[in-house]
């Protein structure tokens, strides 16, 4: 005869309420325990527990639907659903006491975008974001009590400020993302995303592109800035008209990647941020027909520059080979401002050390004591205004 199975005992809680445990078979960490509690007067209750914290918590669920019912209470498989959302909370509640806000979400977030191999441009761009608008705006707040209310509030703030429906579109493209990263598993910085399901302002219809004439483009190339540059922006204007190339591109493009044979421009380099890397996006490496009147200004320049070999810039520095520094297209100052950029002009004569420091070298001296640098007298002020008139 089979061995009967023993049942489980029922625990009873301090106030004499008794609980079983809900199901069979054993939980995994770290998912809680379902309980069912009886109370006095019949009525079946679900119960979680779970360790957070080192703390066992306690938590009440909802009532037990009853066998053959279909109208009130909770299943097995809701009330299992409701306890993992629970647990879920209580671990992004106790994160959020930690007072995670935007500026720290921010450099959490750039670093992972770093880290993910993201360009410096779109780095530069988060980190713009945040300092700029929402740090200064939700200031101190931690990032799990933030709502869908701020966030419109925001948007309308942009816009007042005359920033463009595209620009207000970004910043907060930028916040969403940075609650999607809070959101992660492994994070839970924030149980939601505020961002989601809000309009966003309408971008206007872009107008038709205007490409200039070729009486323009001569017009152009006869006003480039004269100088020891000259010959190095008339054909780099040429190409930025008659191929589309970026202005990194430009700069980043080498001899190797001009095909003389095929009469086109390979493009597969940037240059952003004072550094080499990728095109913007994957379709901007590509290939461009080059013209014969490029091709023969492109011949022109290399004929003339030192900078020759494939690895070699074609818009290079006529003295390094390198990228032009910033600024070198600037008018020159006028004489007198040069002249008084380089007049050494002797500092201003020092009293004596009883007058800067009558009550010793390590006190302050007081407002009342004399001396240029103590209260000032007629004679002090007259001295400094013949110095200042000789010095102008």
């Amino acid at each position: 005869m089979p061995r009967a199975r023993a049942r489980r005992p029922r625990s009873r809680t301090s106030t004499g309420f008794r609980e079983r445990p809900a199901g069979r078979g054993r939980r995994k960490r770290g998912s809680g325990r379902l309980l069912i509690r009886t109370t006095a007067s019949g009525e079946e209750v679900y119960y979680g527990t779970w360790y957070a914290s080192g703390r066992r918590l306690k938590r009440h669920i909802g009532p037990k639907r009853g066998r053959n019912s279909r109208d009130g209470g909770l299943t097995e498989l809701q009330a299992e659903e409701k306890l993992r959302r629970m647990i879920y909370e209580t671990e992004v509640k106790q994160i959020a006491d930690d007072r995670i806000t935007i500026a720290d979400l921010g450099a959490l977030y750039v670093e992972n975008a770093r880290r993910r191999g993201r360009k410096k441009g779109t780095l530069i761009g988060i980190e713009s974001d945040v300092r700029v608008h929402l740090d200064p705006f939700f200031r101190r707040r931690p990032v799990d009590a933030l709502e869908a209310a701020e966030v419109i509030t925001l948007m309308g703030l942009l816009e007042r400020r005359g920033l463009a429906p595209k620009t207000v579109r970004d910043i907060l493209g930028t916040l969403s993302a940075l609650f999607n990263f809070a959101k992660a598993p492994h994070r839970r910085y924030a149980f939601s995303n505020p961002c989601e399901g809000i309009e966003l302002p309408a971008v206007p219809e872009p107008q038709e592109v205007r490409f200039l004439t070729l009486d323009e483009i001569d017009r152009m190339l006869a006003h480039v800035h004269p100088g020891m540059f000259e010959h190095i922006d008339k054909p780099m204007f040429m190409a930025a008209v008659m191929t589309g190339m970026r202005k990194g591109e430009l700069v980043a493009l080498r001899w190797r990647d001009v095909d003389w044979h095929a009469a086109r421009i390979r493009i597969r380099r940037n240059y952003t941020c004072g550094e080499f890397g990728t095109p913007k996006t994957r379709r901007s490496t590509r290939s461009v027909p080059m013209t014969p009147e490029l091709a023969a200004a492109l011949r022109t320049l290399e004929a003339g520059s030192r900078w020759r070999r494939p690895d070699d810039l074609v818009f290079a520095h006529p003295d390094h080979g390198g990228v032009h520094p910033k600024g070198q297209h600037r008018p020159p100052l006028p004489p007198r401002a040069q002249e008084r950029r380089h007049r050494r002009v002797p500092p201003l004569p020092r009293p004596a050390p009883h007058l800067r420091y009558p009550h010793g070298r390590r006190r302050r001296p007081a407002a009342h004591a004399p001396g240029m640098d103590g209260a000032p007298r007629p004679h002090d002020d007259a001295a400094l205004c013949r110095l200042r008139a000789e010095r102008a």
